[in-house]
């Protein structure tokens, strides 16, 4: 991922996905290298979310809902994304990032 900004700062170093299944949710916390850039990627989340909601991929796969419930956080350098789901949309969620990661694999 990069940011949205004119002066792009590094990707993070770290990336944790979290997925509930007994009250669904996901929850993705990327881990920078300092709090200044976790501050800056917090600060650019706005500019995130507008540049997905008109992707077609996410209007046409139906997860613009998804975006417009996403909550945020900051801990020191870990940014904190959560979105409560249903067990449909989370169902559609894994199979969208299992099919990424497949097409990932193949291509390298």
């Amino acid at each position: 991922p990069q940011p949205v900004g004119d002066n792009p700062s590094p990707p993070p170093s770290t990336m944790n996905l979290v997925v509930g299944i007994e009250a669904p949710y996901i929850e993705v916390s990327p881990e920078f290298a300092s709090e200044t850039e976790a501050k800056r990627w917090e600060r650019e989340l706005p500019a995130w979310r507008r540049k997905l909601l008109t992707n077609p991929l996410v209007v046409v796969g139906g997860f613009s809902s998804l975006i417009g419930r996403a909550e945020s956080s900051r801990d020191g350098s870990t940014l904190h994304l959560r979105i409560e789901t249903s067990i449909e949309e989370l169902q559609r969620l894994l199979n969208l990032v299992a099919t990424l990661t497949r097409t990932a694999m193949q291509s390298r």
